[in-house]
């Protein structure tokens, strides 16, 4: 018998989950336009298979998320989500600090925890997901598999990123 994990104390109603999904959505696609913008300025240094990958990704996760959520409202999607709209929250914060300029760079101080966190969520997520799927709290379908092989290549790459830039 399948259930969603933490059910009955936050039900996902499907129709209410979509209206802040497609406003992710959106988001997802602004922040794959960082891309255009790297190249336009020139910042090709900016632009990686990481960045690339995980923000084209995010987008056709989000696609098939929003697409399928009617069929499978895993409370997973509603909490994966959520983290990871705190975290870009708490990044745009520093990205917006930082556009003042050196100025502002002593305030700035905690630029190297942004990818640990970053790490962190996908790490969470993912434990989150393996739980409920091994518990059979939550349906493991085709977007599951493909969700978690997704997160788990972003999860190595981000640890790849992080290990170059501590050598550097």
């Amino acid at each position: 018998m399948t259930y969603e994990l933490f059910s009955i104390a936050f039900p996902v109603d499907a129709e209410i989950a979509l209206k802040p999904g497609y406003h992710l959505y959106i988001i997802k696609f602004i922040d794959l336009l960082d891309t255009v913008f790297f190249v336009v300025r020139k910042k090709q240094k900016q632009v990686s298979f990481l960045h690339v990958f995980h923000h084209a990704g995010m987008c056709l996760i989000f696609y098939w998320g929003l697409n399928n959520l009617h069929k499978t409202p895993g409370f997973y999607m509603a909490v994966g989500f959520s983290i990871n709209t705190v975290v870009h929250v708490i990044m745009y914060t520093y990205y917006g600090l930082a556009a003042f300029g050196p100025k502002m760079q002593k305030y700035l101080w905690w630029k190297k925890h942004l990818t640990r966190l970053q790490i962190g969520q996908i790490f969470f997520i993912l434990g989150y997901m393996i739980f409920g799927f091994l518990t059979g709290c939550e349906e493991f379908g085709k977007l599951e598999f493909y969700g978690m092989f997704y997160l788990t290549l972003t999860f190595i790459l981000f640890l790849n990123f992080y290990r170059k830039y501590k050598r550097d």
